[in-house]
């Protein structure tokens, strides 16, 4: 199932748009980071090196969210996505990063949680994705209207569409 998973996340990502500002920045590699577990485990050997935005694609665990300057993706397991909700209410400003919260040992329940983009559910034996689409504009990024044909488009409780 991660090596499924990281398969998802390069090709998700190859279909998102970050800010201009943002790619000016100097860097040697697209980061996906982890919130506080790496939830791809050896899933993740399969992409590592391989090319996003002309960049190879590297990884990195971090414990809070100051910690996720140069991070492109961040992952949230399922197990800190409380903590994770907790930590985003705090901080005033949204980076510009594709935050994806790892629930896909259940059935997708098409919920927006705070700060979440996307989540990757299961849809019976297969993966499917959700994504927040007001989340997605909230931190200045953009998908391919081809990705969000795929996915199933939620909408966080109290924000209109």
């Amino acid at each position: 199932m991660s090596r499924v998973k990281a398969a998802f996340i390069l090709n998700i990502a190859k279909f998102v748009s970050w800010p201009a500002e943002t790619l000016s920045v100097p860097t040697d590699a697209f980061t996906l980071c982890y919130y506080r577990e790496d939830s791809l485990g050896a899933g993740i050997e399969m992409i590592l090196n391989k090319s996003v935005l002309g960049l190879p694609m590297r990884d990195r665990l971090i414990e809070n969210l100051p910690e996720s300057d140069g991070c492109r993706v961040l992952m949230i397991p399922a197990d800190q996505l409380t903590q994770f909700m907790t930590e985003i209410e705090s901080v005033s400003e949204r980076k510009s990063v594709l935050t994806i919260a790892d629930l896909t040992m259940e059935e997708g329940k098409g919920v927006a949680y705070s700060g979440v983009i996307m989540n990757l559910v299961r849809r019976g034996s297969s993966i499917g994705f959700e994504i927040d689409t007001n989340e997605l504009k909230a931190r200045h990024l953009s998908m391919s209207s081809e990705l969000l044909k795929l996915a199933h488009i939620i909408d966080a409780p109290g924000r209109g569409k």
